[in-house]
């Protein structure tokens, strides 16, 4: 493994951001993130006893918590267990889980957690040879979502931790069933996959849920730019159902691929969805009291390297778009998983070369040969654009060891300087708005640092100097909101805070809402010792409007200018119930 940059033995001792937050920094957030958990895919090579540690290693030692690993169900299920005792019980003689043991007992050992999606169709189902064919009839059907159900109770019982080979307690029912890996999706001119997946998924996550009711398991995941049948069209055919039955769900799934684009300028719009849009998707599962509010699981994203193909981009932008990417997925409360797919490309021209390492025929002084991405994996840090007084929003993780991470500037002529937040140590997180001259050096460090990125008049990263924080959703009780209005406190003492609340589309309850967005209350500063208290009040028209309804969302936009000028945007979710 290549050893990042040490430190500079002239580093200036660690300045707390206490001093800084006051002049540069955004205020504090009320309570600390706890941070999304980050992991990495590989597709084959991690069965192999001889390939696999080598994989296992440099996942963990590059920072990922976290292993996606697709159970192929073709590959397991051997024969027809029913011909060999009963197909729920993990040990039958058909199934083979030799290559899913190896990969989660080597994961466990290494402190990683394993997210294991089932998919695969077995030939002995149909007699057919795709592994994406579930049926054409509805009895061939029906028989496919049996075996399948069966199949899953039996991984998930392996797993469960009660049977000597470990606990899984992430899954998801297939993979991207709104894709080609699920058919048939069209029966003549009807469109059946939709109903078809929520049937599979509705029946699979019982058995879960059978087996230990603690175990999580996902819908999906979607595919994020299926032209025939995009993710929003999807759902809108399998939500519907899922909330009918009352499906067990603890989270969507989605492969949040956005060709080459940064997620800050995304040009991908609904029903087609990306990281870049991924409010499309959770506004889409807002809509329904089985999927309100519940988490994302990014289960694959990456950027493609080459010259094949118009995604492909080349290695040092892939390595700038990396700390795009996890810094918007970060922002995103409703993000709680973030997988990279792959470890290492698949190799060739037209090879899906999204890894954060080279192919195996590329050598270097390492057992594995890294990208620059792999080094922005391991210590994220990801710069604004720079403002025309300087500002410059600067943002830092290390995933190897969170507690020790620090950002450290140099200024052109001046010696380094060492920056940590109060919650580093639960978040692994340090972000700050700084003054920065051009030409000023910054790298993301824990015991090592991540080679440094200078400062220029155009910086890439994304978005703009003032940050828009997206919050979890505030619950608020109907009878105390719609007649008295509620408070919320921003804790920063000298700031200047403006709020307004609005409307928009068809959870508001609001009708003209839907075309666009409407303000619909106003919040007013109480004068208190312990930061900025607002009083938020409802306009009689949206009170006499939202009390028709049973549950209304609404959108709090709060802005806060610092003692230093600086601006702040913070969004909320208020939820009426």
């Amino acid at each position: 493994m290549v050893r990042p940059l040490h430190p500079p033995r002239f580093l200036v001792p660690l300045l707390l951001l206490a001093a800084l937050f006051a002049l540069f920094a955004a205020p504090g957030r009320a309570e600390a993130r706890p941070g999304m958990v980050v992991g990495i895919e590989q597709f084959g090579m991690m069965e192999n006893p001889t390939t696999g540690p080598i994989m296992m290693d440099t996942q963990r030692d590059y920072g990922a918590k976290v292993i996606r690993y697709i159970v192929r169900w073709d590959w397991v299920a051997k024969c027809d267990p029913r011909t060999k005792g009963s197909p729920t019980d993990p040990n039958n003689a058909c199934y083979d889980f030799s290559a899913t043991d190896y990969v989660t007992a080597q994961a466990n050992a290494r402190g990683m957690q394993v997210l294991l999606s089932i998919w695969g169709a077995p030939k002995w189902v149909h007699n057919n040879p795709s592994q994406s064919y579930v049926g054409r009839s509805d009895a061939q059907f029906t028989h496919f979502v049996d075996r399948f159900a069966e199949f899953s109770q039996a991984a998930t019982t392996r797993y469960d931790g009660r049977h000597g080979h470990g606990r899984v307690t992430q899954w998801t029912i297939w993979n991207e069933p709104n894709g080609n890996f699920f058919e048939p999706r069209w029966e003549g001119t009807k469109l059946i996959g939709p109903a078809r997946y929520a049937r599979l998924y509705d029946t699979a996550a019982r058995r879960i849920k059978a087996v230990d009711p603690t175990l999580r398991v996902a819908v999906g995941p979607t595919a994020p730019l299926a032209r025939e049948l995009p993710p929003i069209t999807f759902m809108e055919g399998v939500l519907p159902l899922l909330e009918q039955w009352k499906s067990p769900i603890d989270a969507w799934g989605h492969n949040a691929y956005i060709a080459g684009q940064s997620p800050f300028a995304t040009t991908i719009t609904s029903p087609r969805v990306g990281l870049g849009n991924i409010k499309d998707l959770t506004d889409e599962l807002d809509q329904y009291s089985v999927t309100r509010d519940k988490p994302i699981w990014i289960t694959e994203f990456g950027y493609r390297t080459g010259t094949y193909g118009s995604d492909a981009i080349s290695t040092e932008l892939q390595a700038i778009r990396t700390a795009d990417a996890l810094r918007f997925a970060w922002l995103n409360p409703r993000i709680e998983t973030f997988i990279w797919y792959s470890l290492q490309d698949e190799g060739g021209e037209k090879g899906f070369n999204s890894g954060l390492f080279h192919p195996s025929n590329v050598t270097c002084s390492t057992k594995l040969c890294p990208k620059p991405a792999a080094l922005v994996f391991q210590r994220t840090l990801w710069l604004s654009g720079r403002s025309a007084s300087g500002a410059v929003v600067v943002w830092g993780q290390s995933r190897v060891d969170p507690a020790a991470t620090k950002i450290f500037v140099q200024a052109p002529g001046e010696g380094w300087r060492a920056y940590a937040n109060a919650d580093t140590a639960q978040t692994g997180t340090v972000e700050a708005k700084l003054l920065l001259p051009l030409g000023t050096k910054v790298m993301t460090c824990d015991k090592w640092c991540a080679p440094a990125r200078t400062v220029e008049g155009s910086t890439s990263g994304g978005g703009a100097t003032t940050r828009v924080i997206k919050r979890k959703a505030a619950v608020l009780k109907r009878t105390t909101t719609i007649k008295r209005g509620f408070r919320f406190v921003e804790p920063c003492k000298g700031c200047r805070v403006t709020a307004v609340l609005t409307a928009k589309g068809k959870v508001s309850g609001i009708a003209s809402a839907t075309r666009r967005a409407v303000v619909v209350g106003r919040a007013k500063p109480l004068k208190v010792r312990s930061g900025v208290h607002m009083q938020v009040r409802l306009t009689a028209a949206a009170r006499r409007e939202l009390t028709k309804r049973r549950r209304s969302t609404l959108v709090l936009r709060t802005y806060v200018t610092t003692g230093a000028g600086a601006q702040i945007v913070y969004e909320r979710s208020v939820v009426l119930r």
